[in-house]
């Protein structure tokens, strides 16, 4: 996250959004501004800029959403479980049909050690959110493992 690990957080967002709160309506639990952790925010972003570790999440993300998109128009397996393949970078949705489809393929990924977690009000969608510094060939083995 932001602070590496320590408390931090921030809130960004247009001056038009911003305008509508009124001054210290928008407290949190991180507001005893430690410098450590203001620090390590300050020198993950660093990293995060240095490291191209945004651009890497755009081009991950797509290779995600196009390999399981993929899945779903061509697979037999997945073509009527896949409901859906959403997000936005690392951040990717795989709606599938019912909850117990989706808990199989999460229980299946376990089994071959990728790790997905389960989400939404119906239990139905596989979340993936791998760390912004996943390569190429380590989301094709997530793929492969998810294809098996």
């Amino acid at each position: 996250g932001l602070g590496s690990g320590l408390p931090i957080s921030a809130i960004a967002a247009r001056d038009d959004v911003m305008e509508s709160w009124i001054p210290g309506s928008h407290g949190g639990t991180y507001g005893g501004g430690c410098a450590v952790s203001s620090a390590a925010a300050l020198a993950t972003i660093d990293v995060i800029q240095q490291e191209c570790l945004l651009d890497n999440a755009t081009a991950r993300g797509q290779q995600l959403v196009t390999a399981l998109r993929n899945f779903q128009q061509q697979s037999d397996v997945y073509r009527n479980m896949i409901r859906d393949v959403r997000g936005l970078g690392l951040m990717v949705a795989t709606e599938l049909d019912t909850k117990q489809h989706a808990k199989a393929l999460q229980q299946a990924c376990l089994e071959r050690n990728l790790l997905i977690l389960t989400c939404g009000t119906r239990k139905n969608i596989l979340r993936w959110i791998p760390p912004l510094v996943v390569t190429e060939s380590q989301m094709q083995q997530a793929l492969d493992i998810f294809e098996e």
